[in-house]
């Protein structure tokens, strides 16, 4: 039995009707099956209209639960690489993914559009984002804390 990584995060998504259909749209050209490492169309999912689910902010969700490669750490650069192509294709406002391996630290990678790529992402002739810095932050090892035990008022 191989190692599982859990992938999950959300992409906030531009809040305008328009923009909000061109990144539906986006996510529904993506594959339904694809090469490895996955990234498919049935990983992402976007809410309902206001009220049911959307205040303001169109958040794209994502998840997956994927065969994780502990000796092939380069398999997670294809896959970033891909979730960077669906990045490209859209319009929004930052982006974050956790990585939570089994057979190492977690890693939460945050993506922010550059001030150029957010103007043409609101211009007359809206244009995705393309642009953007990413960070990443590694965890320590995860480490399950002992829990309290329970307030039994006083019974035994």
């Amino acid at each position: 039995m191989g190692h599982e990584v859990i992938v999950f995060g959300y992409i906030h998504g531009a809040d305008t009707d328009r923009l909000h259909a061109l990144n539906a749209a986006a996510l529904a050209d993506l594959p339904a099956e694809d090469e490895w490492p996955f990234l498919v169309r049935g990983m992402f999912a976007l809410p309902e209209r206001w009220p049911l689910g959307t205040y303001r902010a169109r958040v794209i969700h994502f998840g997956a639960s994927l065969k994780e490669e502990p000796q092939d750490p380069a398999v997670w650069d294809g896959w970033l690489g891909k979730f960077e192509a669906v990045l490209r294709r859209l319009y929004w406002w930052s982006a974050t993914l956790h990585l939570r391996p089994e057979s190492g630290p977690d890693r939460v990678y945050e993506w922010l559009p550059t001030v150029a790529a957010i103007d043409r992402a609101c211009g007359d002739t809206p244009q995705p984002v393309r642009e953007w810095e990413r960070s990443v932050n590694i965890s320590p090892a995860r480490r399950a804390e002992p829990a309290a035990a329970p307030d039994r008022g006083g019974i035994e």
